[in-house]
């Protein structure tokens, strides 16, 4: 291996790798980490295709642009393949406990038909929760978690049925965190400073940008219209622009699915109040109905890529709490406004957000003017 490559930790030579990804964020993270590297022999791109499938389009222009391999996998289809319980039994169990003639076997231990005779020097996993991250770790030298989103920022509760063999792991039967696992080696996110105090000893800062960096201009941008699928010429914008980040709020049991329509649509229209051209950004893994007088982003473009399209950054960025705002250097707006507090981001705070919300709004609103100074960060929610 030659020198190593700062913004990546691996070397900017032959070195065997692997990037497990599950949505379009953290495949356009791995994209450009190796679209930015001139030797990466062995690279495999793994896409966990079950929920936000890709299609062969953006496959072969990923694979045309990273030189890496590209695969498309089911993280379902994987725990069948390994499992040997019925499915009578708890999944926690399918999905830890095999044998293969008459051996007991670990997901770490196995190695399904994609991985034979591979190993790799780094793999990088964006959520350690899928079964296919630990058959990937058992396959690598060094494991590096890298950001996913809020899931990295807070603790999980842990549901009853997995409390008791956590306890005897010597684990909290309580809580988990992202990260906590003793197979993962590193941890690279946006805000290392935020992510949970048990696993901030491994963390370190990584963000788009950097690997965007050494791309020339050209490059980025073809690398993030293959996520657009078009031209983003369709969006008009006159006058000052609003971006809302939506989130799939009523998914995480926090509201109905109309609640949650009915409080982006207020917002949408109180940012009209004061002046501003209202685009919408959907969370991928939502469906959100089209917002009146609204312009709307695909769902299956990560909005970190905004500016590598040649397109200017919003002048407001708006959320309930999401991670895509948390950076301190926010390329794809000039302003962020997160509207809830993350200690307040949970189900039974619902009946306070409307509160907060108005709050947050009243006192950032002087801000709003476009003749204001940029004023960077306008909520609690950082």
């Amino acid at each position: 291996m030659t020198a190593s490559d700062p913004a990546s930790g691996v070397a900017d030579g032959d070195c065997a790798e692997a990037h497990l990804c599950d949505n379009y964020s953290s495949l356009l993270v791995a994209a450009a980490d190796l679209a930015g590297r001139a030797s990466h022999s062995g690279a495999m791109i793994l896409y966990i295709n079950d929920h936000l499938p890709i299609d062969d389009r953006l496959s072969s222009s990923l694979e045309r642009l990273t030189s890496a391999r590209i695969v498309r996998v089911s993280d379902a289809a994987a725990v069948e393949e390994f499992a040997q319980l019925p499915k009578r039994f708890p999944g926690m169990l399918r999905r830890n406990l095999s044998w293969r003639g008459g051996r007991p076997l670990s997901p770490h231990r196995w190695t399904p038909g994609m991985l034979k005779d591979r190993e790799f020097d780094v793999a990088y996993v964006y959520n350690p929760g899928f079964f296919l991250s630990k058959v990937v770790a058992g396959r690598s030298r060094r494991v590096v978690m890298r950001d996913s989103g809020y899931a990295n920022y807070v603790r999980h509760r842990v549901p009853p049925a997995r409390a008791l063999p956590r306890l005897l792991a010597g684990r909290s039967p309580v809580f988990q965190t992202w990260g906590e696992e003793r197979w993962i080696d590193e941890i690279q996110v946006v805000r290392p400073d935020l992510v949970p105090a048990r696993v901030r000893g491994k963390a370190s800062r990584i963000t788009l940008d950097r690997f965007m960096a050494r791309l020339s201009a050209e490059r980025s941008l073809a690398l993030t219209l293959a996520f657009y699928g078009e031209p983003p010429l369709a969006l008009e914008l006159d006058g000052p622009t609003a971006l809302i980040v939506t989130q799939p709020i009523d998914q995480l049991e926090m509201c109905t699915t109309a609640q949650k329509l009915e409080l982006y649509e207020s917002l949408a229209e109180r940012l009209r109040q004061h002046g501003f051209d209202v685009v919408v950004k959907p969370h991928p893994r939502e469906q959100v109905a089209a917002l009146a007088g609204c312009q709307h982003i695909p769902q299956a473009f990560p909005i970190e890529g905004w500016t590598y399209l040649g397109r200017p950054p919003f002048d407001l960025a708006v959320s309930l709490n999401s991670a895509a705002l948390s950076d301190e250097d926010l390329g794809f707006a000039r302003r962020r406004l997160q509207l809830v507090p993350p200690d307040r981001f949970y189900p039974r705070y619902w009946d306070t957000w409307p509160a907060m919300i108005d709050r947050s709004f009243d006192g950032a609103a002087p801000t709003f003017h476009p003749s204001a100074p940029d004023a960077g960060d306008l909520g609690p929610g950082t």
